[in-house]
């Protein structure tokens, strides 16, 4: 019983560390795509819907 305990403890940390892996290279491509953008713009429109408080919508234009 012992064994079998054991060895699915040691399984379960094989599984998680390659799990951790794909993580991190996921992570790392995200961030090359994201460094090699030089500059870029957003445009958004902010607006709150909360009961007792008014505030029209704002519009942006953000640079990066």
């Amino acid at each position: 019983m012992k064994f079998l305990v054991t060895i699915l403890i040691v399984s379960q940390a094989m599984a998680n560390h390659e799990e951790d892996d794909y993580a991190k290279v996921i992570i790392e491509k995200t961030e090359s795509q994201y460094r090699s953008i030089k500059d870029y713009q957003v445009k958004m429109t902010i607006s709150m819907k909360i009961p007792a408080f008014r505030m029209p919508k704002k519009k942006y234009t953000v640079f990066f």
